[in-house]
């Protein structure tokens, strides 16, 4: 198929600078000088007032959350999008009720995360909400592809620190510096170098570092998906 026929949708608001962010992200790519005709289509739908993931996981409201999300995933299928991403990692726990033809579009970002934790084989720090530590998605994906063994779970109250970064500093678009600051100390505590977004607000952190010239401090699957949509 030629990339002038290729959509790819991204459902986004969760949160919305995240997923924005993400947008820029895929443009930023470089692509051998090639004018913007040579760059991927895309398609933002962009929902914030979608219910909260993981409080829905919490809540047990979970029959209340999947019809607003298979609505809005049905709106970029109906769009004729070649491929689907959502901007959420907590939301992949409700994927497997997706109806199989949108299932089959969707770039899941638990895959390409494990995908490059068993390309670089060296221990990782998930960093993510309550609602995919609980549900275990991560650990899940790792058993399926066999990169378990490389994948370092925080402690509980480590699990509330880094869930409280995302709640009250990421979504905010506020003290990025200082999320920068107590995930290195996170990541000195475990003895570890690199972090695996498994919260796409990460993906925020992941473009701070590499402002900063640390290209080798994380897995971030919204940048390797980006990466990819240009290659």
């Amino acid at each position: 198929m030629k990339l002038s026929d290729q959509i790819t949708g991204i459902l986004g608001g969760m949160g919305p600078l995240a997923s924005s962010e993400f947008v820029k992200t895929i443009y930023e790519q470089k692509l051998n000088d090639q004018p913007e005709q040579y760059l991927p289509n895309v398609i933002m739908h962009s929902i914030p007032t979608i219910p909260d993931r993981t409080q829905a996981i919490y809540d047990h409201s979970e029959s209340g959350f999947f019809p607003v999300l298979n609505q809005h995933l049905n709106m970029l299928y109906k769009a004729n999008v070649t491929k689907i991403i959502i901007c959420c990692v907590t939301s992949h726990y409700f994927l497997p009720d997706i109806s199989k033809v949108i299932f089959d579009k969707i770039i899941s970002l638990l895959t390409v995360g494990c995908r490059e934790l068993a390309r670089i084989q060296v221990p990782a720090l998930l960093l993510a909400t309550k609602g995919t530590y609980l549900k275990q998605l991560f650990e899940k994906e790792a058993e399926f592809n066999d990169t378990r063994k490389y994948l370092v779970i925080p402690s509980d109250e480590d699990k509330d620190l880094i869930h409280n970064l995302i709640y009250d500093h990421l979504k905010k678009g506020t003290n990025i510096s200082e999320v920068y600051n107590q995930v290195k100390w996170i990541l000195d505590k475990y003895h570890v170098k690199l972090f695996i977004a498994g919260c796409t607000e990460f993906h925020l952190l992941a473009k701070y570092m590499l402002e900063r010239g640390e290209t080798d401090c994380f897995i971030d699957p919204l940048m390797s998906i980006a990466k990819d949509l240009i290659s």
